[in-house]
C-alpha cells in the first residue's frame, strides 16, 4: 500500500516539473517577444480541458494515478511541440 503511494508522489512531482519546463518554455518566448496570442489562447484553453479530463476520468471510477498519467502524456506532448520550434 505505501509503495503505491510513493509511486503516485513520485509521478506527480515528475509532472510538476514537466509542467514547469512547460511554463518555462511559454515565459521565456513572451519575455523574448516571440509568443503568440495562439500560444496565449492554447494554454487558457489546455487548462480547462485538463479539468474537465480530470472530472471524467475520477468521475468514471479511474485512480489518482490515471489521472496523473494522462496529464503527463498531455504536458509532455507540449514540452515536445513547443522544443521543437518557434511558436
Amino acid at each position: 500500500m505505501l509503495g503505491a503511494w510513493i509511486a503516485l508522489a513520485c509521478d506527480t512531482a515528475a509532472l510538476a516539473c514537466e509542467a514547469q519546463a512547460v511554463i518555462a518554455i511559454r515565459m521565456g518566448r513572451i519575455a523574448t517577444g516571440r509568443g503568440s496570442l495562439a500560444e496565449g489562447q492554447l494554454m487558457m484553453g489546455e487548462k480547462a480541458a485538463a479539468l474537465g479530463t480530470a472530472a471524467i476520468l475520477l468521475g468514471t471510477g479511474s485512480s489518482a494515478g490515471d489521472v496523473v498519467r494522462e496529464m503527463t502524456r498531455v504536458v509532455r506532448a507540449n514540452r515536445v511541440r513547443l522544443q521543437r520550434g518557434p511558436a
